[in-house]
């Protein structure tokens, strides 16, 4: 079993970079990879990447990492997880509610 972590939030799971997640890894996780789907959270609303679109990021920042983001997350409903890649990651963390 892999041992990066998977945190169900609110929206979606997210996929924090300091569990070692990249953006490219989690778009292999989508049935239909495509990185678009894939958007980087900060920590800091003024480090926020404003080039955001809705539930999806334009093509032009495909190849962009954001590995200086807190997390990444999938927002839209269009966009499913692969339940067996998902699986290989054990079960998905539900934190606790403060």
């Amino acid at each position: 079993m892999i041992k990066k972590e998977i945190v169900k939030a609110n929206l979606g799971l997210r996929f924090y970079v300091d569990d070692g997640w990249s953006r490219k890894e989690v778009c292999d996780l989508l049935i239909q990879q495509e990185i678009e789907a894939v958007l980087p959270r900060y920590m800091f609303a003024h480090e926020a990447d404003t080039i955001r679109q809705g539930f999806m990021m334009p093509s032009s920042v495909n190849d962009t990492i954001y590995d200086d983001c807190y997390y990444f997350i999938v927002l839209s409903p269009d966009h499913l997880f692969d339940e067996e890649k998902i699986n290989q990651y054990g079960k998905v963390r539900y934190p606790p509610m403060s």
